[in-house]
């Protein structure tokens, strides 16, 4: 496996090339060979929703097919196993099963979580449109995913960080959710029904955002299953999200600004 999209790419030094290559090799080591998918850590018995948005788009930089075919796993085999069919949300992980393929665990709708199964699945959405597969699965799991997440968003314009209870907005879900819109509409996949949902995830971020710039309001830690903070402060994450959100939304289409100040 190779990160053949870095290796005409004259701006990219040697270094960041031997790190991506590692990064691969490394991924490719962690494939479980029964389920044939990357788990959050390598030889863990059961599936955790972070390891989509986490794997998928490194798996995505490289044009071989065996890291492209093992991006369409990871994301449909969550797709299948771990998500809720009632709402539409996905469960914070499932456990794989011979017997039945998947068995969900955790909580389903927790925030975060859906923002790592979003960006993986978009990811890979735009992948297929590229190279010309417009019917693909993925495709067809992330029109169905939009009309559910939408449907859960708060009328501050956040994400909570729990969509199916009473709990408190979040920015780093909220930030991941309006970057699968935001990108689902650049590429066609979504109409004019997310124009006010983006715009009102960009009202609420600006909302939670610093004087310095920092996005506030972001779930501290997640220290396993079932295991996430309740506190809300600044984090990395909420903040990288944030600007990759809004340097995918089309100002013209949505008529509203996209910068903060």
């Amino acid at each position: 496996m190779e990160a053949s999209a870095f290796e005409d790419d004259p701006e990219i030094s040697d270094s960041t090339r031997a790190f991506v290559q590692k990064t691969y090799l490394n991924l490719l080591a962690a494939i479980n060979s029964k389920e044939g998918d990357v788990p959050y850590i390598r030889n863990q018995s059961f599936r955790l929703v972070d390891s989509v948005g986490l794997v998928v788009p490194t798996l995505l930089k490289s044009n071989s097919i065996p890291s492209v075919n093992l991006a369409r796993t990871q994301v449909l085999n969550f797709s299948k196993y771990g998500m809720d069919k009632t709402t539409g949300l996905v469960f914070h992980g499932y456990m794989p099963s011979h017997a039945k393929g998947g068995v969900p665990i955790g909580a389903v709708g927790w925030g975060r979580g859906q923002g790592w199964f979003a960006i993986g699945l978009i990811d890979l959405c735009e992948y297929e449109i590229q190279h010309g597969n417009t019917n693909a699965d993925s495709i067809k799991v992330a029109k169905k995913f939009c009309t559910d997440i939408l449907a859960c968003q708060k009328p501050s314009g956040g994400w909570p960080l729990l969509l199916n209870a009473d709990s408190r907005e979040e920015s780093s879900c909220t930030a991941k959710i309006g970057y699968f819109l935001a990108k689902g509409q650049r590429l066609g996949l979504f109409g004019k029904e997310v124009n006010q949902p983006i715009t009102k995830a960009i009202q609420f971020l600006k909302s939670v955002t610093r004087e310095n710039g920092s996005v506030d309001c972001a779930q501290v830690a997640a220290a396993g299953l079932n295991d996430c903070s309740p506190e809300l402060n600044y984090s990395a994450i909420a903040q990288g999200f944030t600007l990759a959100f809004l340097a995918n939304v089309d100002a013209n289409t949505l008529k509203a600004p996209t910068s903060f100040h």
